[in-house]
Parts: C-alpha cells; sequence; structure tokens
C-alpha cells in the first residue's frame, strides 16, 4: 500500500452520498499540479474518499479550495466512455488539512478531522494531533 499527502484544489463541491450499508460517504475530485524533470507542469486528477469523521470536514469545502489530504493511494485501469484504457488515483482519506475550515467561535482556520495511528519503531510515538499543533492548548 502506498500511503501519500497530497495538496491541491478541489474540482468540484463534495458530494454526499450512503453507502449501503448506512454510512455516510463524500467523493470529490482533487486537481494535483505534477511538475516532472524536463516536461512542462501537468495536473494530475486524484478522486478523494472520506469515511468517518473526515466525511463531516470534507462536505464543508468548496470547489477551488485549497486543501491537504492524507491516506492510501490507489492506481485503477477502466475503459472510458470512448473506450480508451484509462488510469485513475484515489485516495481514501485518513486526514484532512484545509486552508478553509474555520471552528465555531471564528478560532484558527486549520483543522484535521481524524486522528492516524502512529506505530512505534525504536522512537517515541508522536504524542501531538495535527489540531493541538495549530489550536493550541485547550483546544476542543
Amino acid at each position: 500500500m502506498i500511503r501519500a499527502s497530497i495538496y491541491g484544489r478541489l474540482g468540484r463541491d463534495p458530494v454526499g452520498r450512503t453507502t449501503r450499508t448506512g454510512m455516510s460517504m463524500t467523493t470529490a475530485s482533487l486537481a494535483v499540479d505534477v511538475a516532472r524533470a524536463g516536461e512542462d507542469e501537468d495536473t494530475e486528477w486524484v478522486s478523494v474518499i472520506p469515511f468517518g469523521a473526515t466525511v463531516e470536514a470534507l462536505g464543508r469545502q468548496q470547489k477551488g479550495d485549497l486543501i491537504t489530504m492524507m491516506g492510501p493511494l490507489y492506481r485503477s485501469r477502466f475503459s472510458g466512455h470512448d473506450g480508451q484504457e484509462r488510469v485513475g488515483w484515489s485516495l481514501t482519506v485518513d486526514a484532512i488539512v484545509s486552508a478553509r475550515t474555520v471552528r465555531p467561535g471564528g478560532q484558527c482556520p486549520v483543522v484535521s478531522a481524524s486522528r492516524p495511528t502512529y506505530r512505534s519503531q525504536g522512537s517515541a510515538v508522536p504524542s501531538d494531533r495535527i489540531d493541538d499543533l495549530f489550536l493550541g492548548e485547550g483546544a476542543p
């Protein structure tokens, strides 16, 4: 599995849906600028699919918002409407950091929607959560 952190702009407003099992989910597309050596900058489109607490955080975003998302990245192959084989990217969202999200009361504009799980590899396990870093002590 490839874990990735991607940064880009939402290509459309997020669309809320419900799975067959009744779980809430939201889908959206993120435009990510990619620079390859010796080539012009290109845009890759990544489908983002959050579950759980990240659904609500993504639902507050709008088309054009700058956002960073983290989670497992998957590549899939499919046939387009024109019959051409295409490659698509999708990210199952673990955490979201947005420049637009605002907490009630006008607090800090950067928030994480979920807490990733850390595994110790012989060093100290990080105890700070991303929202603690931005909101400081006493944050809800």
